[in-house]
């Protein structure tokens, strides 16, 4: 197996299993989803092709996780937000994947800066568009920090599990490039050991 099917291979195991353990640990864990993270790394450190199946992946897991968490509202404007939020992580891998791809703290770097970004953009739009909040500088801060009038949960507990996440899966993906450098290190290795013999 190539190394690029290997690094693919390790997003979607990652991706499947923080969704499922997030969708099942939803009150406990709201939000510990690592999806900025997964494009991030995605389109940081892999060939252009298999980077996009990882948006694939992510596409596939969204209804699932999204019933599994208890919401039936698939398609709607708060799905395009997200869409619009990580088309900008894409980006952001993009533009930073000659450095990521050297530097496991530029790619750390790369995840927690994408998970602001997706925080940003989302409660941005939660903030003009829902009627929970005042449209001035209360409601900016109870959309970013304090959560809505009532609300069980301040919202930047929803930041911090994101977070949590983004650096956790991001780790864990670090830990399998390197084991998948070492593969392939050594095939190399074992490959001119069996020239030299011939």
């Amino acid at each position: 197996m190539n190394k690029e099917l290997l690094k693919f291979v390790a997003l979607v195991f990652l991706l499947v299993t923080f969704q499922v353990l997030g969708a099942f640990q939803s009150s406990a864990l709201p939000n510990f989803q690592p999806i900025a993270a997964l494009l991030f790394c995605g389109f940081a450190t892999m060939k252009k092709g298999l980077s996009w199946l990882t948006l694939g992946a992510w596409f596939i897991a969204y209804p699932f996780t999204t019933r599994l968490n208890g919401d039936y509202d698939l398609f709607s404007t708060t799905l395009l937000v997200q869409v619009f939020a990580l088309a900008l992580i894409i980006g952001l891998g993009y533009g930073l994947s000659k450095y990521a791809k050297k530097s496991f703290v530029t790619l750390l770097f790369g995840s927690v800066l994408s998970a602001g970004l997706f925080y940003a953009v989302t409660n941005t739009f939660s903030w003009l568009s829902s009627p929970l909040y005042t449209k001035d500088w209360v409601g900016f801060y109870e959309a970013f920090w304090a959560g809505p009038k009532g609300s069980a949960l301040p919202t930047w507990s929803f930041f911090r599990n994101s977070l949590a996440a983004n650096v956790l899966f991001t780790s864990l993906y670090g830990l399998s490039m390197l084991k998948i450098k070492s593969l392939s290190l050594n095939n190399s290795s074992e490959k001119e050991l069996s020239l030299d013999a011939k």
